[in-house]
């Protein structure tokens, strides 16, 4: 009876708070800008005809790159990021034969999409120093004036523009304010270009492109 009487008295009270309420999900949008820097070329040409060696090399330049993320946390620890950037970067045309060399820039881009783990730890010694790594799945496409058409007997479109890889990252996030933090990355792109032109298969070139940038941080649902 006095079992009874106790679980009838704190009925009001478990009434009262009701069910546990679901923890709230917590998102950051980062707005960024930054360099964006590619390492290798996207195509490479030698031939020779009578003992004449002709080369031709097509890279994309370093320039400026804008973009943003959208981070969402599973735990205090570990999220999901996905983001875009678009990168004002011109193709550079070099070619050289019989001692004669050329090189001349021409309007183009570069856009990167990619999905990625990321996972953040705070040391010890701040509290408002946030380091993190992550890694993941990249599409890289280019395009512009220098893609549209490219002179080869003639005039002929570019294929195999469109390319898809991996992309790994590092950085650091200051909290500012409980909902504004800014935030650095150095992010890796690797992956391969095989361009084709007029019909025309050309070898493939491993890429290494690296994209240094810092942007704003906004914390939802923190």
């Amino acid at each position: 009876m006095t079992r009874r009487l106790w679980s009838l008295s704190a009925l009001p009270a478990l009434l009262a708070a009701g069910p546990a309420a679901p923890q709230q999900l917590a998102v950051d949008i980062i707005p960024y800008a930054g360099l964006y820097a590619p390492i290798a070329d996207v195509l490479e040409i030698r031939a020779g005809v009578d003992g004449i060696i002709a080369e031709l090399s097509v890279g994309q330049a370093a320039g400026l790159l804008g973009g943003g993320r959208l981070d969402l946390w599973l735990t205090d620890s570990f999220g999901l990021e996905g983001g875009f950037a678009y990168a004002l970067s011109d193709a550079e045309i070099q070619a050289e034969a019989l001692g004669v060399s050329i090189s001349e820039g021409a309007d183009a881009h570069v856009w990167l999409g990619s999905a990625r783990a990321i996972y953040r730890f705070m040391p010890a010694i701040a509290s408002s120093l946030i380091f993190f790594i992550n890694g993941g799945v990249a599409i890289i496409g280019r395009g512009g004036d220098a893609y549209e058409e490219f002179a080869v007997d003639g005039i002929a479109d570019v294929e195999g523009k469109t390319d898809i890889g991996g992309v790994i990252g590092a950085g650091i996030i200051i909290d500012v304010f409980d909902a504004v933090g800014i935030r650095f990355d150095v992010e890796d792109y690797l992956y391969s270009v095989k361009l084709e032109v007029a019909d025309e298969d050309f070898d493939s070139q491993f890429q290494n492109d690296i994209a240094v940038t810092s942007g704003m941080v906004i914390h939802l649902g923190r």
